[in-house]
C-alpha cells in the first residue's frame, strides 16, 4: 500500500511506524480449523475470509481495498468489484463506507499466538546494548511474519568458487541470486525447477509438482500471514484518513505529510 501524492513536500513531516507488522501480529489472529460459514449470518459475526462482492464509496480519495486488475497488477481502486478478504478488513471497510455482500466465508477461530513473543523481543531491541543483540532481535521480529506465508523447505544457499556452477544453478533452478565474496560466490536459490529453460530436466519437473502436491510438512501458516498483512494496511488507513488532505506519500509503514501527527500517535513503543 503506496501512493505519491505530492511529488515535493517542503517543511512536511516524516514519520515511520515502529515495528508495524511485528505489532499487528499481537492483535486477533486466525487460527484452529478453518470452518465453513454461513453467510446468511452477515459480516458481524464472521472472523475469517470472505469472497465478497465490493463497491467503494462515491469519490472517496483514500481507498482502502487493494483488489487485482486484468493486468494482474494489485492496485486500490474505485468502483465495483469480486475480491477474497479478511473479514476485519472488510468490517473496517464497511465503517467508512464501502458497500460489503458476502458471497462465501470459512470462519477460523480467535487467537493471539504471537502476542507475547512480539511484545518480549520489542522488549530486548529496545533495551539493548550492544549493536548486535539489537539486530538480531530486530531480525527475529521482522521475519516472523514472513516465515507465515514462506514456502517451506523449498530455499537453499550455496558457495562455491566456480563460475560454471553459478550460471548452470541459473538454467537449472528460479530465483537464482548470487552475490561474490572475495574469490567465491554466494548462491540463493530455489529448488523449484525453471520450466523455461531448455535444459530442465522433464522428469524432474513432474517429479516436483508431484511433491508440491503432497507436501503436509509446512510450517507456513498463510492465513496468518494474510490476516497480519490486512491489518497492517487497516492501521496505515486510520492514519491516512485523520491526515484527509495534508497526505504527501505513503508506503507499508510510513508517511509523509503537511501538518503534523497528533501528539496521542507518537512514542517508542511497539506500534507507534
Amino acid at each position: 500500500m503506496n501512493d505519491v501524492i505530492l511529488p515535493v513536500l517542503e517543511g512536511g513531516y516524516g514519520y515511520d511506524i515502529s515495528s508495524h507488522y511485528p505489532h499487528c501480529m499481537t492483535f486477533d489472529m486466525p487460527v484452529g480449523i478453518p470452518r465453513h460459514y454461513n453467510i446468511k449470518k452477515g459480516l458481524e459475526t464472521l472472523f475469517g475470509f470472505a469472497k465478497a462482492r465490493i463497491v467503494a464509496p462515491e469519490g472517496i480519495k483514500l481507498p482502502s481495498l487493494p483488489f487485482r486488475d486484468g493486468n494482474g497488477s494489485l492496485i486500490f481502486g474505485v468502483g465495483s468489484w469480486v475480491g477474497t478478504y479478511f473479514s476485519e478488513e472488510l468490517r473496517y471497510a464497511e465503517r467508512i463506507g464501502y458497500h460489503v455482500e458476502l458471497i462465501s466465508a470459512i470462519s477460523f477461530e480467535k487467537g493471539k499466538p504471537f502476542n507475547q513473543y512480539m511484545k518480549a523481543l520489542y522488549s530486548i531491541k529496545e533495551a539493548a546494548t550492544t549493536e548486535s543483540e539489537r539486530y538480531i532481535s530486530k531480525i527475529l521480529l521482522n521475519s516472523t511474519f514472513g516465515k507465515t506465508g514462506q514456502k517451506p523447505i523449498t530455499r537453499r544457499c550455496e558457495v562455491t568458487t566456480d563460475l560454471e556452477r553459478v550460471k548452470n544453478l541459473e538454467l537449472l533452478y528460479t530465483s537464482v541470486s548470487h552475490t561474490k565474496v572475495a574469490n567465491a560466490y554466494v548462491v540463493e536459490y530455489d529448488l523449484e525447477p525453471n520450466a523455461e529453460s531448455g535444459t530442465a530436466n522433464t522428469v524432474y519437473i513432474s517429479l516436483w509438482n508431484k511433491f508440491m502436491d503432497v507436501l503436509d510438512n509446512n510450517d507456513a501458516s498463510v492465513q496468518i500471514a494474510a490476516a497480519c498483512t490486512a491489518y497492517a494496511r487497516v492501521e496505515l488507513h486510520k492514519i491516512l484518513m485523520a491526515l484527509g488532505n495534508n497526505v504527501a506519500y505513503f508506503d507499508t509503514d510510513s508517511v509523509f505529510t503537511k501538518i503534523p501527527l497528533p501528539r496521542k500517535l507518537l512514542g517508542t513503543s511497539l506500534g507507534s
